[in-house]
C-alpha cells in the first residue's frame, strides 16, 4: 500500500517520476513544505537537513528497489493507493479498511 492522497497533487506527481538529477529541486520542495513547522514537530524533522546528496541517494534507490515493486503489486491487483492527507486515525482507518479489500478478493 502507497499513501499518495487523493489523487497525487503536482508535487506528489513530480516526486513519483523525479530523477537523480531532479534532486536540487525535490531538495528545494521538501525544504519549502518543511519550513511552516520549523520548531513544531516533535521529534524535529530532518527534511530540513537534505541536501541534494542524501536526496540523489534516496531517488537512486527507489527507481532501483522500489519502483519495481510499484509495478509488481499493481499487476497483481495488491496495490492500493491510500489517502494521506488527513489525521493520523483517518489514515490508519483507510489502510486497514484498504488491507482489508485487498484480503478479501
Amino acid at each position: 500500500m502507497m499513501a499518495t492522497g487523493r489523487g497525487p497533487t503536482s508535487e506528489e506527481f513530480a516526486f513519483r517520476l523525479a530523477r537523480v538529477e531532479d534532486a536540487p529541486a525535490v531538495v528545494s520542495v521538501i525544504h519549502r513544505a518543511f519550513a511552516q513547522y520549523d520548531g513544531e514537530l516533535a521529534p524535529p524533522s530532518g527534511a530540513m537537513g537534505e541536501t541534494p546528496a542524501t536526496v540523489t541517494a534516496r531517488l537512486a534507490t527507489f527507481h532501483r528497489q522500489t519502483e519495481p515493486l510499484i509495478a509488481y503489486y499493481s499487476s497483481g491487483g495488491l496495490l492500493c493507493e491510500v489517502p494521506g492527507e488527513a489525521d493520523v486515525e483517518q489514515v490508519t482507518e483507510r489502510t486497514i479498511a484498504a488491507a482489508d479489500n485487498i484480503r478479501q478478493r
